[in-house]
């Protein structure tokens, strides 16, 4: 069963989905709420609930907003989780996401960085999550003005993928 906190989210998420903004924002504020007076404020649920609210103004192109909940899960799962864990990972990633959308592409790149090495620290070289770091700081390269920096992601990338492919027994790889 799911706890109302997650079913605040959820709500705000199929309203964000149907464009229903004001409807998203009342569901995620709920959530919010909810989980700060169950959990108080260094939980994370109220974690999550901050990072839902980033996601929607994200997704209404509230830059500013969006950072500062990204910023606050951040904050919150860093007490929770520590460093070096997957969750940290992801709250750096979402926070490049939103600077690269800030057009401040080299405060990006600097949290996609932090995300990669904790992905490669966790999970190693050779996993999907590296080679997604890696095709996302070629992006954020190219957006710099760097493509020889943006082709050695790439390639990373590609090599990444190339190892995981490699490790799938032939008998199960798609035949093209």
């Amino acid at each position: 069963m799911n706890h109302p906190i997650t079913s605040y989210n959820n709500l705000a998420l199929v309203f964000q989905n149907l464009g229903e903004f004001d409807k998203a924002l009342g569901f995620n504020l709920k959530g919010q709420d909810l989980a700060k007076s169950i959990h108080g404020e260094i939980h994370p649920e109220t974690a999550n609930s901050h990072h839902s609210l980033a996601s929607m103004f994200q997704r209404l192109r509230k830059f500013d907003e969006a950072l500062e909940f990204s910023l606050k899960a951040r904050d919150i799962r860093r007490s929770v989780y520590g460093e070096m864990q997957p969750q940290m990972a992801v709250s750096y990633m979402n926070i490049s996401f939103t600077y690269y959308s800030l057009k401040a592409n080299k405060k990006a790149v600097e949290y996609n960085l932090k995300a990669l090495d904790i992905t490669k620290s966790i999970f190693g070289e050779i996993h999907p999550q590296t080679a997604f770091s890696y095709q996302n700081l070629a992006a954020m390269y190219q957006g710099l003005g760097d493509p020889l920096k943006a082709h050695e992601f790439r390639m990373n990338a590609l090599d990444v993928s190339k190892s995981i492919r490699a490790q799938i027994p032939v008998s199960i790889q798609k035949k093209g």
